[in-house]
């Protein structure tokens, strides 16, 4: 329950400013199966999306999408496939999973034939240079809960060789995939590996960031340590054709940013935002190009705060620019949220803004386009494609949502069109996927007109507190309708009809109840189309609701930490039978619930409501909080908080 909650939050982005050539839509493709895993590869145009057993490509043209080949590793695959290419058609793709299978492409010629070249591997990363030459690296778990990065290489035109151990270390079991991989390539077929460990257990919540360079005819050289950053925050890696890098990966409540010159090693990392508002999880993107120009973006995933810097050529990067206003989830306070990334997101490795089977699938993308300006893309957790334009050396700032907003969104990505047009490409999935693409400057043909669509009476409302809320929907017409909550964390339906006619929306509670203690108004949204509409109409209703009633969230009371050397004792008791299981005991380094250096104790119960937990390698541990989570009914109590005596 802990970590499903978590990574759900819908918030409410900055207006769109006016532009002059806003991005329309074209027909989009039906994919009969679930869309995902949607990716531009880099060339022209091009787009790659996941199937059953790897991976279909895409070409978008003048006459829409089109379908233009696929490659089969051979087997069902747990992990998107990852396809790097260039505008002269050389390509590598790896797919992890069951394994790691590679494909290439020299230019002018077909893929080969996908090759099993790990038995196992996870995230895994590719890069490609024009000539051919190629770097796959990935994370493969060993024996005893060790893990290792690896590599491998391919010079031009000729067959991938033995795999070189970047890194390696020991794990707890539940984190041995914990860790995340980003590779580039220059033109010279230069080659860099980018890496978070994963922590090595509970108590570590930050991780090292690694980078290791190899020549093109010689092996990696010795890592070198960037510096850290959180567990759930993976960093982003770029190379321009120069052999000129960037690293950029989050600390805390900054965005840093380490650079390499052509020929040297990475720099100090500087500073390119500081003082974010979600310090838990942020995830960077880069993108470089000839003569240093860049850009840099980063996105908030609880805040859902979108920024991002750029430069023309090498040098200093221009002031930080606000594409999403952060705004937080809804319905807690800071403390309850800190408590969710600690449990759900800051110790499970890197989390995306995705859904399942590809949780990158709504990162921050960027890309730069012909005309010399940034491109990028991101979706909200509540599922809404957003795509921001601006130059490189500063002015005006384009930013679009795009589609209906009435399907589930399932990838985006930022895509140039072979005519050098700005894109957004992005899968919604319901009565079977679709690939939708909107293009700068397109004029989209009209569509159907939006049906009327009203919302009924709740079929009950009176509910518990982990009840859902059961409330019919009604269309006019063929329509497609997204109902949700947006005073609570994301809890949403998907209607589709293909006719007028009603049906029933259910609407699960994540983590907090729907019904509010005391009857009264509770906000649902509406976001609807015509069936495949372009664009659809959003408004907010009010129906009123009464939570029924159930028994108080034990107290805690009595709360005393001692230090005992490296070990802190703490001991409580509750108001009221309450079940060991369902309390939480942290000890954190300062007041601040967030951050490093926090420990988690397991808790054992006494007699007559007394409970005690003991904190080991607790030497830089001041307080301790204590939460009490309700048995099925979605509720936290605290956090109660005391000072280590």
């Amino acid at each position: 329950m802990r970590v499903a909650a978590l990574a759900l939050a819908l918030a409410a982005l900055v207006p769109a400013a006016a532009a002059a050539a806003p991005f329309g839509e074209l027909p989009f493709a039906s994919t009969g199966a679930t869309a995902t895993c949607l990716r531009a590869t880099g060339a022209p145009g091009e787009l790659m999306r996941s199937s059953r057993t790897g991976a279909r490509f895409l070409q978008v043209g003048a006459g829409g999408i089109a379908e233009s080949g696929l490659v089969e590793t051979g087997t069902p695959q747990g992990e998107c496939p990852q396809v790097a290419s260039r505008p002269n058609g050389a390509a590598v793709i790896a797919q992890s999973g069951s394994g790691l299978w590679v494909a290439t492409r020299d230019p002018g010629a077909g893929w080969t034939k996908p090759a099993k070249l790990a038995p196992e591997a996870s995230r895994a990363a590719v890069a490609v240079a024009d000539s051919g030459a190629a770097v796959v690296a990935w994370l493969e778990p060993g024996a005893g809960n060790g893990f290792s990065i690896k590599a491998i290489r391919r010079a031009p035109g000729g067959a991938f060789g033995a795999a070189e151990t970047l890194g390696s270390a020991r794990s707890s079991t539940e984190y041995v995939v914990g860790g995340s991989v980003r590779a580039a390539i220059a033109a010279d077929g230069e080659a860099f590996v980018l890496w978070t460990q994963p922590p090595a257990d509970r108590v570590t919540r930050r991780m090292p960031v690694n980078v290791a360079i190899a020549k093109a005819d010689g092996a990696f050289a010795a890592a070198q340590r960037l510096g850290v950053t959180q567990a759930a925050s993976a960093p982003a890696l770029a190379a321009g054709p120069d052999g000129r890098a960037l690293a950029v990966f989050s600390a805390g409540n900054a965005v840093m940013a380490a650079e390499r010159a052509p020929g040297g090693a990475f720099g100090v990392p500087i500073t390119l935002a500081a003082g974010l508002k979600e310090p838990f999880v942020v995830l960077p993107a880069v993108t470089i190009g000839s003569g240093g120009a860049a850009v840099v973006g980063w996105y908030g995933l609880l805040s859902q705060g979108v920024s991002a810097v750029a430069r023309a050529g090498a040098g200093p990067f221009g002031a930080p620019l606000a594409l999403a206003a952060p705004a937080g989830a809804p319905g807690h306070d800071d403390d309850v949220l800190a408590l969710l990334s600690v449990l759900g997101l800051g110790g499970l490795g890197p989390t995306g803004a995705g859904r399942a089977g590809d949780s990158d699938g709504g990162n921050l993308r960027t890309a730069l386009t012909p005309d010399g300006r940034a491109l990028l893309t991101w979706s909200t957790l509540g599922g809404v494609p957003h795509v921001a334009t601006f130059g490189l050396s500063g002015g005006h700032v384009d930013r679009f949502p795009a589609g209906s907003g009435a399907r589930e969104t399932s990838s985006v990505t930022p895509l140039v069109t072979a005519a050098g047009r700005p894109a957004i490409a992005w899968t919604d999935n319901g009565q079977g996927g679709r690939v939708h693409v909107a293009v700068e400057g397109f004029a989209a043909a009209a569509g159907a007109p939006v049906p009327r669509v009203a919302l009924g009476r709740p079929v009950d409302d009176r509910l518990g507190p982990n009840e859902a809320l059961r409330i019919p929907v009604t269309c006019s017409a063929a329509c497609e309708v997204r109902v949700d909550l947006p005073d609570h964390f994301e809890s949403a339906a998907y209607v589709e009809l293909a006719g007028a006619g009603r049906r029933v929306a259910v609407l699960d509670g994540a983590l907090t109840p729907i019904a509010p203690a005391r009857r009264g108004p509770v906000r649902v949204r509406l976001r609807y189309s015509a069936a495949g509409g372009h664009s659809g109409t959003e408004r907010i209703e009010t129906v009123t609701l009464e939570r029924t009633r159930t028994a108080p969230v034990p107290r805690v009371e009595r709360l005393r930490a001692v230090r005992h050397g490296s070990r802190i004792a703490v001991s409580w008791r509750t108001d009221r039978k309450a079940d060991s299981d369902a309390i939480l005991v942290l000890g954190l380094p300062s007041r601040t619930l967030g951050g490093e250096g926090i420990v988690e104790a397991d808790v054992k119960a006494g007699r007559d409501r007394r409970f005690t937990a003991v904190l080991t390698g607790a030497r830089e541990i001041r307080y301790v909080y204590v939460f009490v989570f309700a048995a099925g009914d979605g509720e936290i109590g605290g956090p109660y908080v005391t000072k280590v005596r």
